[in-house]
């Protein structure tokens, strides 16, 4: 649970630093979990 943490964090981190918003982030993560790396996100 703890890497996911880190995981959604950093990637948010990344979607900020590119000037999108925290809802772009939110998206990123969910398409991820789509195409099956649920191992990276596990809170959704």
């Amino acid at each position: 649970m703890r890497l996911a943490e880190g995981m959604a964090e950093t990637i948010g981190q990344i979607v900020v630093k590119q000037g999108k918003t925290s809802q772009d982030a939110t998206r990123l993560i969910s398409d991820r979990s789509k195409t099956g790396d649920q191992k990276a996100v596990t809170q959704c």
